[in-house]
Protein backbone atom coordinates (compact mmCIF):
# COMPACT_ATOMS: atom_id res chain seq x y z
CA UNK A 1 0.00 0.00 0.00
CA UNK A 2 1.23 3.49 -0.88
CA UNK A 3 1.87 5.11 2.50
CA UNK A 4 0.79 8.50 1.16
CA UNK A 5 -2.66 7.04 0.49
CA UNK A 6 -3.19 5.30 3.82
CA UNK A 7 -6.94 5.46 4.58
CA UNK A 8 -8.25 7.20 7.68
CA UNK A 9 -10.47 5.42 10.21
CA UNK A 10 -14.05 6.16 9.22
CA UNK A 11 -16.56 7.41 11.80
CA UNK A 12 -18.61 4.22 11.30
CA UNK A 13 -15.63 2.29 12.66
CA UNK A 14 -15.59 4.55 15.69
CA UNK A 15 -19.30 3.89 16.15
CA UNK A 16 -18.57 0.17 16.12
CA UNK A 17 -15.79 0.48 18.70
CA UNK A 18 -17.97 2.72 20.86
CA UNK A 19 -20.76 0.14 20.72
CA UNK A 20 -18.36 -2.59 21.85
CA UNK A 21 -17.17 -0.45 24.75
CA UNK A 22 -20.72 0.31 25.87
CA UNK A 23 -21.61 -3.39 25.58
CA UNK A 24 -18.65 -4.26 27.82
CA UNK A 25 -19.64 -1.54 30.27
CA UNK A 26 -23.08 -3.12 30.56
CA UNK A 27 -22.35 -6.82 30.26
CA UNK A 28 -18.97 -7.29 31.94
CA UNK A 29 -20.23 -8.59 35.27
CA UNK A 30 -18.54 -10.81 37.87
CA UNK A 31 -21.10 -13.57 37.27
CA UNK A 32 -20.38 -13.58 33.55
CA UNK A 33 -16.62 -13.77 34.13
CA UNK A 34 -17.04 -16.61 36.62
CA UNK A 35 -19.12 -18.54 34.09
CA UNK A 36 -16.66 -17.93 31.24
CA UNK A 37 -13.49 -18.40 33.28
CA UNK A 38 -11.55 -15.10 33.33
CA UNK A 39 -10.81 -14.02 36.91
CA UNK A 40 -12.80 -17.01 38.22
CA UNK A 41 -10.09 -17.87 40.74
CA UNK A 42 -9.91 -14.30 42.06
CA UNK A 43 -13.68 -13.83 42.17
CA UNK A 44 -14.22 -17.11 44.04
CA UNK A 45 -11.15 -16.86 46.26
CA UNK A 46 -11.46 -17.61 49.96
CA UNK A 47 -9.44 -14.44 50.59
CA UNK A 48 -11.87 -11.49 50.96
CA UNK A 49 -9.24 -8.99 49.82
CA UNK A 50 -8.68 -10.93 46.60
CA UNK A 51 -12.42 -11.13 45.90
CA UNK A 52 -13.01 -7.46 46.69
CA UNK A 53 -10.09 -6.38 44.53
CA UNK A 54 -11.33 -8.48 41.61
CA UNK A 55 -14.81 -6.98 41.89
CA UNK A 56 -13.33 -3.47 42.12
CA UNK A 57 -11.17 -4.16 39.07
CA UNK A 58 -14.24 -5.19 37.09
CA UNK A 59 -16.13 -2.09 38.20
CA UNK A 60 -13.24 0.16 37.18
CA UNK A 61 -13.01 -1.63 33.83
CA UNK A 62 -16.71 -1.11 33.19
CA UNK A 63 -16.45 2.57 34.07
CA UNK A 64 -13.45 2.98 31.77
CA UNK A 65 -15.30 1.24 28.95
CA UNK A 66 -18.27 3.57 29.42
CA UNK A 67 -15.93 6.57 29.53
CA UNK A 68 -14.12 5.37 26.41
CA UNK A 69 -17.39 4.91 24.57
CA UNK A 70 -18.48 8.39 25.59
CA UNK A 71 -15.19 9.89 24.43
CA UNK A 72 -15.57 8.20 21.05
CA UNK A 73 -19.09 9.59 20.70
CA UNK A 74 -17.61 13.02 21.36
CA UNK A 75 -14.90 12.39 18.77
CA UNK A 76 -17.53 11.39 16.20
CA UNK A 77 -19.57 14.49 16.97
CA UNK A 78 -16.53 16.71 16.38
CA UNK A 79 -14.99 14.57 13.64
CA UNK A 80 -14.71 17.32 11.03
CA UNK A 81 -13.01 19.73 13.41
CA UNK A 82 -10.68 17.00 14.63
CA UNK A 83 -9.66 16.12 11.08
CA UNK A 84 -8.86 19.77 10.46
CA UNK A 85 -6.75 19.98 13.60
CA UNK A 86 -3.11 20.85 12.95
CA UNK A 87 -1.75 17.94 15.00
CA UNK A 88 -4.10 15.50 13.29
CA UNK A 89 -3.01 16.72 9.89
CA UNK A 90 0.65 16.55 10.88
CA UNK A 91 0.27 12.90 11.84
CA UNK A 92 -1.82 12.14 8.76
CA UNK A 93 0.87 13.49 6.46
CA UNK A 94 3.72 12.06 8.52
CA UNK A 95 6.01 9.86 6.42
CA UNK A 96 7.10 6.57 7.93
CA UNK A 97 10.79 5.71 7.54
CA UNK A 98 11.56 3.58 4.51
CA UNK A 99 10.58 -0.04 5.07
CA UNK A 100 9.00 0.51 8.49
CA UNK A 101 5.43 -0.12 7.32
CA UNK A 102 6.49 -3.42 5.73
CA UNK A 103 8.22 -4.54 8.93
CA UNK A 104 5.26 -3.62 11.09
CA UNK A 105 2.85 -5.50 8.83
CA UNK A 106 4.99 -8.63 8.72
CA UNK A 107 3.09 -11.53 10.23
CA UNK A 108 5.47 -14.37 9.45
CA UNK A 109 8.65 -13.33 11.22
CA UNK A 110 11.17 -14.61 13.73
CA UNK A 111 9.31 -13.01 16.65
CA UNK A 112 6.17 -15.01 15.87
CA UNK A 113 8.15 -18.23 15.42
CA UNK A 114 10.08 -17.78 18.66
CA UNK A 115 7.04 -16.85 20.75
CA UNK A 116 4.95 -19.71 19.35
CA UNK A 117 7.79 -22.19 19.84
CA UNK A 118 8.12 -21.05 23.44
CA UNK A 119 4.36 -21.40 23.99
CA UNK A 120 4.31 -24.92 22.54
CA UNK A 121 7.32 -25.89 24.66
CA UNK A 122 5.58 -24.55 27.75
CA UNK A 123 2.37 -26.40 26.96
CA UNK A 124 4.33 -29.60 26.37
CA UNK A 125 5.90 -29.17 29.79
CA UNK A 126 2.45 -28.67 31.35
CA UNK A 127 1.08 -31.72 29.53
CA UNK A 128 3.77 -34.25 30.40
CA UNK A 129 5.94 -32.64 33.07
CA UNK A 130 4.35 -34.26 36.09
CA UNK A 131 4.42 -37.68 34.43
CA UNK A 132 8.05 -37.58 33.33
CA UNK A 133 9.78 -35.50 35.98
CA UNK A 134 10.27 -36.05 39.69
CA UNK A 135 8.47 -33.86 42.20
CA UNK A 136 11.80 -32.34 43.26
CA UNK A 137 12.64 -31.39 39.68
CA UNK A 138 9.14 -30.01 39.14
CA UNK A 139 9.56 -27.79 42.19
CA UNK A 140 12.99 -26.70 40.97
CA UNK A 141 11.42 -25.64 37.68
CA UNK A 142 8.03 -24.28 38.72
CA UNK A 143 8.31 -23.49 42.42
CA UNK A 144 9.13 -20.25 44.20
CA UNK A 145 12.63 -19.12 43.22
CA UNK A 146 12.58 -21.81 40.55
CA UNK A 147 13.89 -21.85 37.01
CA UNK A 148 10.73 -20.30 35.55
CA UNK A 149 10.67 -17.46 38.07
CA UNK A 150 14.35 -16.61 37.72
CA UNK A 151 14.13 -17.14 33.98
CA UNK A 152 11.44 -14.48 33.88
CA UNK A 153 13.64 -12.11 35.87
CA UNK A 154 16.62 -12.75 33.57
CA UNK A 155 14.55 -12.15 30.44
CA UNK A 156 13.24 -8.88 31.86
CA UNK A 157 16.82 -7.94 32.75
CA UNK A 158 17.94 -8.68 29.19
CA UNK A 159 15.02 -6.62 27.86
CA UNK A 160 16.02 -3.75 30.14
CA UNK A 161 19.61 -3.84 28.89
CA UNK A 162 18.51 -3.85 25.24
CA UNK A 163 15.97 -1.08 25.83
CA UNK A 164 18.41 1.21 27.64
CA UNK A 165 21.13 0.55 25.07
CA UNK A 166 18.66 1.38 22.30
CA UNK A 167 17.68 4.57 24.12
CA UNK A 168 21.32 5.67 24.27
CA UNK A 169 21.92 4.85 20.61
CA UNK A 170 18.77 6.60 19.42
CA UNK A 171 19.63 9.66 21.46
CA UNK A 172 23.13 9.82 20.00
CA UNK A 173 21.95 9.05 16.46
CA UNK A 174 19.32 11.79 16.58
CA UNK A 175 21.93 14.38 15.62
CA UNK A 176 22.26 12.68 12.23
CA UNK A 177 18.68 13.61 11.41
CA UNK A 178 17.03 16.95 10.90
CA UNK A 179 13.70 18.51 11.80
CA UNK A 180 10.80 16.28 12.77
CA UNK A 181 12.75 13.03 12.50
CA UNK A 182 15.29 14.27 15.05
CA UNK A 183 12.50 15.02 17.53
CA UNK A 184 10.94 11.62 16.88
CA UNK A 185 14.29 9.96 17.57
CA UNK A 186 14.58 11.81 20.86
CA UNK A 187 11.06 10.85 21.87
CA UNK A 188 11.82 7.25 20.95
CA UNK A 189 14.92 7.36 23.16
CA UNK A 190 12.78 8.53 26.07
CA UNK A 191 10.24 5.75 25.51
CA UNK A 192 12.97 3.12 25.36
CA UNK A 193 14.52 4.47 28.55
CA UNK A 194 11.14 4.30 30.29
CA UNK A 195 10.65 0.74 29.05
CA UNK A 196 14.08 -0.15 30.39
CA UNK A 197 13.20 1.24 33.81
CA UNK A 198 9.89 -0.62 33.75
CA UNK A 199 11.66 -3.88 32.93
CA UNK A 200 14.08 -3.31 35.81
CA UNK A 201 11.06 -2.83 38.06
CA UNK A 202 9.73 -6.16 36.78
CA UNK A 203 13.04 -7.83 37.62
CA UNK A 204 12.84 -6.63 41.21
CA UNK A 205 9.19 -7.57 41.50
CA UNK A 206 9.77 -11.06 40.14
CA UNK A 207 12.31 -11.89 42.84
CA UNK A 208 10.50 -9.87 45.53
CA UNK A 209 13.49 -7.52 45.59
CA UNK A 210 15.76 -10.29 46.81
CA UNK A 211 13.67 -11.08 49.88
CA UNK A 212 14.27 -14.82 49.85
CA UNK A 213 17.81 -14.53 48.50
CA UNK A 214 18.84 -12.19 51.30
CA UNK A 215 16.53 -13.70 53.90
CA UNK A 216 14.78 -10.57 55.18
CA UNK A 217 11.20 -10.40 56.43
CA UNK A 218 8.22 -8.77 54.76
CA UNK A 219 8.02 -5.14 55.83
CA UNK A 220 5.15 -4.29 58.17
CA UNK A 221 3.54 -1.92 55.66
CA UNK A 222 3.08 -4.74 53.13
CA UNK A 223 2.39 -7.63 55.47
CA UNK A 224 -1.37 -7.11 55.66
CA UNK A 225 -1.78 -5.96 52.06
CA UNK A 226 0.24 -8.55 50.16
CA UNK A 227 -1.71 -11.76 49.53
CA UNK A 228 1.51 -13.80 49.35
CA UNK A 229 3.24 -12.06 52.28
CA UNK A 230 6.09 -10.86 50.04
CA UNK A 231 7.99 -7.62 49.52
CA UNK A 232 6.54 -6.76 46.14
CA UNK A 233 3.83 -4.61 44.62
CA UNK A 234 2.24 -6.97 42.12
CA UNK A 235 0.63 -9.11 44.83
CA UNK A 236 -0.80 -6.15 46.71
CA UNK A 237 -4.53 -5.85 47.30
CA UNK A 238 -5.46 -9.19 45.80
CA UNK A 239 -3.44 -9.14 42.58
CA UNK A 240 -4.74 -5.76 41.40
CA UNK A 241 -1.35 -4.95 39.86
CA UNK A 242 -1.32 -8.32 38.09
CA UNK A 243 -4.69 -7.58 36.50
CA UNK A 244 -3.46 -4.14 35.49
CA UNK A 245 -0.28 -5.63 34.03
CA UNK A 246 -2.18 -8.14 31.89
CA UNK A 247 -4.52 -5.43 30.63
CA UNK A 248 -1.59 -3.15 29.82
CA UNK A 249 0.28 -5.88 27.96
CA UNK A 250 -2.86 -6.67 25.97
CA UNK A 251 -3.41 -3.05 24.93
CA UNK A 252 0.23 -2.18 24.24
CA UNK A 253 1.62 -5.48 23.01
CA UNK A 254 -1.33 -6.85 21.05
CA UNK A 255 -4.19 -4.40 20.52
CA UNK A 256 -2.22 -1.37 19.28
CA UNK A 257 -0.28 -3.32 16.62
CA UNK A 258 -3.37 -5.24 15.49
CA UNK A 259 -5.40 -2.04 15.14
CA UNK A 260 -2.46 -0.47 13.33
CA UNK A 261 -2.64 -3.26 10.77
CA UNK A 262 -6.20 -2.23 9.87
CA UNK A 263 -5.77 1.50 10.49
CA UNK A 264 -2.19 2.44 9.52
CA UNK A 265 -2.90 5.98 10.72
CA UNK A 266 -2.27 4.55 14.18
CA UNK A 267 1.17 3.36 13.11
CA UNK A 268 1.89 6.85 11.86
CA UNK A 269 0.74 8.25 15.19
CA UNK A 270 2.90 5.83 17.17
CA UNK A 271 5.93 6.54 14.99
CA UNK A 272 5.34 10.28 15.34
CA UNK A 273 5.25 9.81 19.12
CA UNK A 274 8.38 7.66 18.94
CA UNK A 275 6.55 4.87 20.75
CA UNK A 276 8.14 1.42 20.28
CA UNK A 277 5.53 -0.90 18.81
CA UNK A 278 5.50 -4.62 18.08
CA UNK A 279 5.28 -6.09 14.61
CA UNK A 280 2.08 -7.85 13.60
CA UNK A 281 3.75 -11.23 14.12
CA UNK A 282 4.85 -10.35 17.64
CA UNK A 283 1.40 -8.91 18.41
CA UNK A 284 -0.06 -12.32 17.59
CA UNK A 285 2.59 -13.85 19.85
CA UNK A 286 1.59 -11.52 22.68
CA UNK A 287 -2.07 -12.44 22.12
CA UNK A 288 -1.38 -16.18 22.27
CA UNK A 289 0.69 -15.80 25.44
CA UNK A 290 -2.02 -13.74 27.13
CA UNK A 291 -4.52 -16.53 26.45
CA UNK A 292 -2.60 -18.86 28.76
CA UNK A 293 -4.70 -19.22 31.90
CA UNK A 294 -5.92 -22.12 33.98
CA UNK A 295 -9.38 -21.74 32.48
CA UNK A 296 -8.05 -21.99 28.91
CA UNK A 297 -5.11 -24.39 29.16
CA UNK A 298 -6.92 -26.97 31.26
CA UNK A 299 -9.76 -27.06 28.78
CA UNK A 300 -7.44 -28.94 26.43
CA UNK A 301 -4.85 -30.45 28.79
CA UNK A 302 -5.26 -32.60 31.90
CA UNK A 303 -5.43 -30.67 35.16
CA UNK A 304 -2.11 -30.45 36.98
CA UNK A 305 -0.49 -28.58 39.84
CA UNK A 306 1.75 -26.59 37.50
CA UNK A 307 1.20 -22.84 37.74
CA UNK A 308 0.09 -21.46 34.39
CA UNK A 309 0.43 -17.88 35.66
CA UNK A 310 4.18 -18.33 36.14
CA UNK A 311 4.52 -19.76 32.64
CA UNK A 312 2.56 -16.82 31.21
CA UNK A 313 4.85 -14.35 32.97
CA UNK A 314 7.92 -16.10 31.58
CA UNK A 315 6.57 -15.98 28.03
CA UNK A 316 5.46 -12.37 28.44
CA UNK A 317 8.99 -11.39 29.43
CA UNK A 318 10.26 -13.19 26.32
CA UNK A 319 7.83 -11.23 24.14
CA UNK A 320 8.99 -7.96 25.67
CA UNK A 321 12.58 -8.91 24.93
CA UNK A 322 11.61 -9.66 21.33
CA UNK A 323 9.85 -6.28 21.17
CA UNK A 324 12.89 -4.24 22.13
CA UNK A 325 15.09 -6.36 19.87
CA UNK A 326 12.71 -5.55 17.01
CA UNK A 327 12.68 -1.83 17.72
CA UNK A 328 16.46 -1.70 18.16
CA UNK A 329 16.87 -2.92 14.57
CA UNK A 330 14.51 -0.45 12.93
CA UNK A 331 15.58 2.53 10.91
CA UNK A 332 16.57 5.53 12.93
Amino acid sequence: MNESKIPMPAPKTLWFIAAILFALAIGLTPDMLIDLGPMRRSLTSSNPMTRNTAETTILITRLLCALGGGVLIGVIARWRRIRENRLFQAIRHHELPHGLAARLQQLSNSSLYMSCTAVLTGLLYVAVGENLLSSDLIYLINGEDGIIEYGTALLFLAAAIVAIRTAVLKRSNAIRHAGARRMIMRRSAVWHALLGLFFLLCVGEEVSWGQRLLGFETVDLLEDLNVQDENNLHNLLGYFADHLFIAGVFVYGALFPLLGHYFPFLWKAMDWLGLPVASLGLAVGFMIVLMLHDWTVYQILPQSSLRIAELRELLTSLCFLLLVVETSRRNG
